[in-house]
């Protein structure tokens, strides 16, 4: 049988050397996609249509059943595409950013 080891306020463990202080960029995306199935009980209304020019914060749908929610575009550019399934139900708004 294992024994059970309880902590109680923390522990400090002391690590030898300091992590390394290099930064990298990371490479931009050419396209972000936002998608009402990440978001559980969900229905989503679209606001936005396919060539439509958004900016950062632009509501893209909300939900159907609750207007007051918003899902708002992450970037500035164009909306590229609406990705449907089964029945036209959306699966994800994809935006282009700009430059």
């Amino acid at each position: 049988m294992s024994k059970i080891i309880t902590l109680r306020k923390g522990l400090d463990i002391n690590l030898a050397g300091k992590p390394q202080e290099t930064l990298t960029e990371a490479p931009l995306s050419p396209e972000y996609a936002l998608s009402p199935l990440d978001f559980e009980g969900v229905t989503p209304k679209l606001l936005v249509k396919v060539g439509d020019e958004v900016k950062a914060g632009t509501p893209l749908f909300f939900n159907k059943y609750n207007e007051r929610v918003l899902f708002t575009s992450p970037v500035s550019g164009k909306v590229a595409a609406i990705n449907r399934g089964e029945k036209r139900k959306v699966l994800s708004v994809t935006v282009t950013p700009d430059a």
